[in-house]
């Protein structure tokens, strides 16, 4: 296990991560609801179809929204999880200790 502490490099690019993700959670949210439910601004829709369209695009966006901010917090998540787990090179472990047998 090491405990060495992160560079500037690497808490600044968690930071940038965990900053973007809302802004760009919104923006994918804001074009989706913009693409389900335009045609209800656009074009003459009985009400009820007016209904739906905004009430699919609302759910659609607020999903997409909470799904990409989920998803960026997990991977700040595993990334920090993933600083304290062992090097990932057997071959050099299993090499090791052969010369240390012969």
């Amino acid at each position: 296990m090491t405990t060495e502490r992160r560079g500037q490099a690497a808490r600044d690019g968690a930071t940038a991560g965990i900053r973007g993700a809302p802004v760009s959670a919104c923006l994918l949210g804001a074009a989706a609801f913009a693409a389900i439910a335009d045609p209800a601004a656009v074009w003459v829709l009985p009400p009820a179809v007016e209904g739906f369209l905004l009430i699919a695009g609302a759910w659609t966006a607020g999903v997409l929204v909470v799904n990409r901010i989920v998803l960026a917090m997990r991977r700040h998540a595993h990334q920090q999880h993933r600083r304290f787990l062992p090097d990932d090179r057997p071959a050099e472990y299993g090499r090791a200790r052969q010369q240390r047998r012969t």
